[in-house]
């Protein structure tokens, strides 16, 4: 936007009020332990693409009362 002129400016102004109805922002993430990708990606970044894995503790469960 540094680079646009006075002019430019002015029908981005006009279009922003004019014009525009509607702006919507979405964000997204890759997740590598939900993304299926190539061989060759994996193996571009390893350390991001096959994570250590935390160890899962084993937990007993509750017994009901009797």
């Amino acid at each position: 936007m540094k680079a646009f002129t006075k002019d430019e400016m002015a029908l981005l102004q006009k279009f922003s009020t004019d014009g525009l109805i509607n702006s919507e922002t979405q964000r997204f993430r890759v997740d590598p332990n939900m993304c299926y990708v190539p061989k060759d990606v994996r193996a571009s970044d390893p350390a991001f693409w096959n994570p250590k894995k935390p160890a899962v503790k084993a937990t007993t469960t509750p017994q009901p009362p009797r």
